[in-house]
């Protein structure tokens, strides 16, 4: 399993709401990881809460940072929504085997949310932090 996805400056898209909630993302995701890597066994029902939780967090996160790309004309916004769709799908879909008994692990969605959360906010949540503040340069951006 790879290591423990840490918050640092590599993730800050300079938008303090965003950047607030992304920290919370990181911090949820921890719970996950600390799930994985205790030498004991964790109960099933403390995975699948942690997964639940994060699941929450991350719709509310979702339509928090579509508001304020909608607010400032982000023109990538569509693209975005359908990104964090497919974000949301997967690991609904890692709940649901969770909850069928299928032989999943926490790992695989831990795994693919590391992947997918960090390239997300490096890439396509960055694009949106530069547009902002571009846009503030010229006094019409967000900056919550």
């Amino acid at each position: 399993m790879e290591d423990r996805l840490i918050f640092d400056a590599r993730y800050l898209v300079g938008i303090g709401q965003i950047d607030r909630e992304h920290q919370k993302l990181f911090e949820l995701a921890d719970k996950i990881y600390d799930c994985l890597v205790v030498d004991v066994i964790v109960p099933m029902k403390e995975i699948r809460a942690a997964i639940t939780e994060l699941i929450e967090y991350t719709k509310i996160h979702f339509a928090n940072e579509e508001q304020l790309m909608r607010s400032s004309d982000y023109p990538d916004l569509e693209e975005h929504r359908g990104l964090h769709a497919y974000l949301i799908s997967r690991i609904e879909d890692f709940e649901k085997s969770v909850e069928r008994g299928e032989q999943v692990t926490p790992v695989d969605a831990y795994e693919f949310l590391c992947e997918w959360l960090g390239d997300h906010i490096r890439d396509k949540d960055k694009n949106f932090g530069e547009y902002s503040s571009h846009r503030e340069e010229q006094g019409s951006g967000v900056r919550p």
